[in-house]
């Protein structure tokens, strides 16, 4: 009876907010591990550049053919989308200039120190699925995940040229990088034909490579996800052999760096080698799950070498089941311990709390009370005049541009903001990447014609480099259905079968899932369409427009209404969207 009553008494310091607690109170270093980044390895990514980006088709020829400079385009592109500083290494062969691709992501704390992750995208009488093609894939996924984190050294990944006439492109280059601190270079090369089911990798690389190849073979073992080995020591997933100079990780050997081949064990044996049936097509030849663990390896090794460095995340101890909200269900679990020594809820005073859940923890329960830590950005578009649209939960607030007119009685949740058509529009600076992470967006509408834009992001450029943004959400130009054209560039755009320009109020949203690499529509807490395919979001440093397109073209201006436009930092569950939609 006692503990009730002291709990009743503490609920009247409900909304009480101690000055002393704070969002930062509980920030704390939060790592991923190596084994996370591995994780983000996708055999469906690895697949889709493999086959369709890098001409592995029956007919393609990379040697000579036009799919060489178009398979060196779309790397380029890819690297470009990744935010990796991206260059074309020039050099010389038989009177004609050939050119490397490079993509380098710069270390924060030991930028000269470098690691270089390389393979040839060249191929030799055909089409070179497997060499190298499958070796060039993986570079291009290794630096997608790699590129979402910071580390201590220096990432570089390459796709050389001409390795099939005796290395031309990385002698080059590793002749001009000679004084460079080059820790570490690996050579993918043939990584996907596996016809004897043996799974396993081979490691080539000269003696003064031994402390390289050594750890590679120990990343293979940690992170190669079932690579088995015919080494007797079982202990060492990967087999490793002595020299041989014939791919790119010589030119670096030769140059007095540590470099090592990585490679499949059944690369004698391989029936399509140089031939022009060397091809994606061949029934039964590519092993794209063998070649996705060889790049597991790779990552597992990259990430553990240049160092990871930690980033500042917040971790919000009132949300005690991690839904992202401090709601009800939080403050039961507080009631259920009222008083007792329970370290899950005992979080005051911050870090580690003092033995006992009482009044001092529930103050600070207050200041979180039905916060939602799921939000990136929240604009509730309420307010009555003036030129800023605010962000009611951090700094990304709006510009109005041309004469949208704030409606304070006339929106779907209080107020709303009415655009023209011809030149209104709200501009706000850079809110998050696409190619980063998931995330859900989702606004009232009403109002507006086939063609016109709800929500983009603009594009970016920075140096020479454009990071090219997207329409989020926007009506189809001939119908007005709903749909988005979030994607990179070979993607296409989602399009649903909701009619949203009817002049009715709706609620509409697209969510993106990172992990899946899908899209979602939803129209009125419902769900309206779906990818059926893997769609890479593109990579983006430009801020958003409401109301307009990214170019501010005449016929994307939005006609209507738009409210409460929020943005989640996850994919929101169905549950959460239909409540968001009543």
């Amino acid at each position: 009876m006692r503990k009730q009553a002291a709990f009743v008494l503490a609920i009247a310091v409900l909304f009480v907010v101690t000055p002393w607690a704070s969002e930062s109170a509980f920030a704390e270093l939060l790592a991923a591990q190596p084994q996370d980044i591995v994780n983000q390895v996708s055999q469906t990514m690895y697949r889709h550049y493999l086959d369709d980006v890098l001409y592995t088709h029956l007919g393609d020829d990379r040697q000579w053919g036009p799919e060489h400079d178009l398979a060196q385009s779309n790397i380029y592109a890819e690297f470009e989308s990744f935010g990796l500083n991206t260059s074309l290494h020039p050099f010389e062969y038989e009177g004609g200039t050939y050119y490397n691709v490079v993509g380098v992501h710069y270390g924060t704390v030991r930028p000269d120190d470098i690691y270089i992750l390389g393979a040839h995208y060249d191929s030799k009488n055909g089409p070179g699925a497997d060499d190298n093609a499958s070796g060039t894939a993986g570079v291009m996924e290794a630096a997608r995940v790699l590129s979402q984190y910071q580390f201590e050294a220096t990432l570089v990944f390459i796709a050389f040229d001409r390795e099939e006439q005796e290395r031309n492109g990385s002698r080059a280059y590793a002749q001009e990088h000679k004084d460079d601190d080059i820790l570490g270079m690996i050579s993918l090369d043939m990584i996907a034909y596996n016809g004897s089911g043996l799974n396993t990798a081979v490691i080539y690389g000269r003696d003064s490579s031994a402390p390289l190849k050594q750890a590679l073979a120990e990343a293979i073992s940690l992170y190669g996800n079932g690579l088995s080995s015919i080494d007797i020591d079982s202990s060492i997933i990967g087999y490793i052999i002595g020299d041989v100079d014939v791919s790119d990780h010589d030119s670096f050997e030769r140059e007095g760096f540590q470099a090592c081949l990585l490679i499949e064990f059944d690369v004698l044996f391989n029936p399509y080698y140089h031939s022009p049936l060397d091809s994606v097509d061949m029934p039964n030849y590519i092993d794209y799950a063998f070649a996705t663990n060889m790049v597991r390896s790779a990552v597992g090794f990259l990430a553990t070498s240049a160092v990871l460095i930690p980033e500042l995340a917040t971790f919000l101890l009132p949300d005690f089941n991690a839904d992202g909200k401090v709601d009800l269900k939080d403050f039961s679990k507080l009631a259920e311990y009222w008083l007792q020594d329970e370290s899950s809820v005992d979080i005051s005073p911050p870090p580690n709390g003092d033995g006992i859940v009482d009044i001092q923890d529930l103050a600070i329960f207050a200041e979180y009370w039905l916060k939602d830590f799921r939000l990136t950005a929240h604009w509730k578009l309420d307010e009555t005049e003036g030129t800023i649209g605010y962000d009611n939960i951090g700094d990304n607030d709006g510009t109005l541009n041309g004469n949208p007119l704030w409606q304070p009685i006339g929106g779907k949740v209080d107020g709303a903001l009415e655009f023209d058509g011809i030149d209104d529009y709200v501009s706000i600076d850079f809110v998050l990447n696409p190619a980063e992470g998931a995330f859900s967006v989702f606004a009232w509408i009403k109002g507006g014609a086939p063609g016109q834009v709800i929500i983009s992001q603009r594009d970016t450029t920075i140096g020479g480099t454009t990071h090219p943004g997207s329409a989020w959400l926007c009506a189809g130009a001939s119908d007005g259905r709903v749909m988005t054209g979030l994607m990179d560039t070979v993607f296409s755009p989602l399009v649903s079968e909701s009619v949203i320009t009817d002049g009715q109020w709706h609620h509409i949203g697209l969510v993106y899932d990172f992990d899946g690499l899908y899209r979602y529509l939803y129209v009125d807490g419902a769900e309206v369409a779906e990818d059926t395919n893997v769609v890479g979001g593109v990579h983006s440093d430009g801020g958003l427009y409401f109301g307009a397109g990214k170019y501010l073209a005449a016929t994307d201006f939005w006609s209507g209404l738009i409210d409460d436009v929020r943005i989640y930092n996850r994919v929101l569950s169905a549950e959460d969207i239909e409540a968001l939609a009543r």
